[in-house]
């Protein structure tokens, strides 16, 4: 039961938590059976040793440990619900051991940030652009296809021009890694301005191209491997088969599918996303400062691992982009704050539209979790922190509230 509860500031709360005797012996068996199940105890198979020298073997600590770690993951959720407050996690947590062995739990939570919404989903109306029709997108993937499959054939010395196939090799100034892409002439396939640039360019001839991005330019050296002349393949069954399809209906009919859900997918992102951005607009959100320097930290812990991929140090990549630390954390700040931002909303919402989460809802996200970790699910379960449950479960509510926007808001396509 919660035997203390002070509200720290507005964003912070601190509250103690003391279980029963009952409840507690009750695990801490529990822990002393499953640890007999897997500890080795000389003269003893698994799980055949008295459990007093399970207990000796591990001490008393250990055990202690343990079964602090089972009854807070027991009971996170009840505790939570008997604190009555909006609990967004747990900064702090000490386990106390009291004086009658039983262990005194001590959080400091931090509580979900004020949020005030001036507007309702289902009182929104939004206008998004037109979205392709799905013939002519269908129409636009079988000419691609039909483009991978075309006949090349070499041309002498002539010199590259429109409507021929140029096989180029690229680099970029400073980097030792060769590229080779192939590009049909006219259609503008790598950056605007390249075709322009290397039309009348010979076979083996080398060449230096300069394109833009934002405020920099670059400067990449093209050899131009060889140019060539395409023949398109008749679009039949012949064409299918090559494709690994039956023959054209079967090709059409499942790229029809896809092409649908593609187009699906897109107009959902436009309105989930025109629809989020408008609400953040106008909505009234105070976010606590650690909050931020979180997420912050998260988002360039990740970048750092990007960098590392990629064999790229830190340090590397500030000297190349000529930043400082503190620019690339500003940078991040604002990141973090958008992502907050477009979280807390999700989580109102949520709140607001009693979005629930079912057993079920939350063991197939465990299960497909526990996949992709390569760990069973029972032993994945035993590793996830209480709060970590709760990040789980408010990610499917979000998931499913972002399935719901579509279906509340009014949409006009211009």
């Amino acid at each position: 039961m919660i035997t203390k509860k002070e509200l720290l500031d507005s964003h912070q709360a601190y509250l103690e938590y003391q279980v029963s005797e009952e409840v507690w012996d009750k695990a801490w068996n529990e822990i002393l059976v499953e640890e007999n199940n897997i500890t080795k105890i000389a003269g003893f198979r698994a799980g055949k040793a008295p459990l007093n020298m399970v207990l000796n073997h591990l001490g008393e600590e250990k055990v202690f440990d343990l079964t602090s770690e089972k009854v807070l993951r027991n009971n996170y959720k009840k505790i939570v619900e008997e604190a009555e407050m909006k609990i967004l996690r747990t900064s702090v947590l000490n386990v106390e051991k009291q004086p009658n062995g039983l262990p005194l739990y001590k959080f400091t939570f931090d509580l979900l940030p004020e949020i005030t919404l001036k507007s309702k989903l289902d009182k929104m109306k939004i206008d998004i652009k037109k979205l392709p029709d799905v013939e002519d997108e269908l129409k636009e993937t079988v000419l691609s296809m039909q483009d991978s499959l075309a006949k090349l054939t070499k041309i002498g010395g002539t010199p590259l021009s429109r409507g021929q196939v140029g096989l180029f090799s690229t680099q970029n100034v400073g980097d030792d890694k060769n590229r080779r892409i192939r590009l049909n002439m006219g259609k503008e396939e790598y950056f605007p301005g390249f075709d322009d640039q290397v039309e009348g360019m010979k076979p083996g001839e080398e060449k230096e191209v300069y394109f833009s991005s934002g405020d920099k330019e670059f400067q990449i050296t093209v050899k131009l491997e060889g140019n060539y002349s395409k023949e398109l393949p008749l679009i039949d069954d012949e064409f299918a088969q090559r494709l690994g399809y039956t023959d054209l209906n079967t090709l059409s009919s499942t790229l029809r599918e896809k092409v649908s859900l593609q187009v699906s997918k897109q107009r959902k992102e436009l309105i989930t996303n025109q629809a989020l951005n408008l609400l953040l607009k106008k909505a009234e959100i105070l976010l606590p400062l650690g909050l931020i320097e979180d997420e912050k930290d998260d988002i360039l812990s990740v970048f750092v691992e990007d960098l590392e991929k990629r064999g790229l140090t830190l340090e590397a990549y500030l000297e190349t982009e000529k930043k400082s630390m503190e620019v690339l954390r500003k940078e991040a700040e604002a990141t973090a704050k958008r992502r907050l931002e477009f979280r807390m909303i999700l989580d109102k919402l949520a709140s607001d539209y009693e979005v629930s989460v079912s057993e079920e809802d939350l063991n197939t996200e465990l299960e497909k979790l526990s996949k992709e970790e390569k760990i069973p699910l029972t032993k994945f379960k035993s590793k996830l922190k209480p709060e970590e449950f709760n990040r789980i479960n408010n990610y499917i509510k979000r998931e499913k509230l972002l399935d719901m926007i579509p279906e509340l808001v009014k949409v006009k396509e211009a």
